[in-house]
C-alpha cells in the first residue's frame, strides 16, 4: 500500500517536474533577453543545462523521498515499540493480578481447611 502511494508521488512529482520544465521553456521563450521568438520555435534552447537543471531537481527530491521514507519507518518503529511496551506492561498487570488471586486462593483454601479441621476436632469431643 504504501509502495504504491510512494510511486504515485513520484509519478506526480514527475509530471510536476515536466510542467516545470515547460514552463522554464516558455519564460526563456517569451523573455527577449533570452532571444524571444526563436527560441519559441526550438524549446530545445538548452537542453543540456535544462538537463542538469532537473537531475539536480531529481536527486533533491530523491533526497527528501528518501528522508520521508526514513523519518515515516522511524515512527513506524517507535509506534510498534511503544505497543510493545504497553502490550509487555498489561500481560505483566494481569500476570500479576492473577498470581495475586491464586495466592489469596490458596490462603482461604489453607484457612478453611485449618477450620475444617477444628471443627473435626471440636465434633470428635
Amino acid at each position: 500500500f504504501l509502495a504504491r502511494k510512494e510511486s504515485m508521488r513520484l509519478r506526480a512529482s514527475q509530471r510536476h517536474l515536466g510542467e516545470h520544465a515547460n514552463l522554464v521553456y516558455e519564460q526563456r521563450a517569451n523573455d527577449p533577453q533570452t532571444g524571444g521568438q526563436q527560441r519559441a520555435v526550438a524549446p530545445q534552447a538548452d537542453p543540456a543545462s535544462t538537463q542538469s537543471q532537473l537531475s539536480e531537481e531529481w536527486q533533491a527530491l530523491d533526497e527528501q523521498l528518501r528522508q520521508q521514507q526514513q523519518q515515516q519507518r522511524k515512527q513506524v518503529l517507535v509506534h510498534l515499540e511503544a505497543l510493545g511496551q504497553k502490550h509487555q506492561q498489561r500481560w505483566q498487570e494481569r500476570r500479576a493480578h492473577h498470581q495475586g488471586v491464586r495466592l489469596q486462593k490458596e490462603q482461604r483454601e489453607k484457612r478453611e481447611g485449618a477450620l475444617r479441621q477444628l471443627e473435626v476436632r471440636h465434633q470428635h469431643h
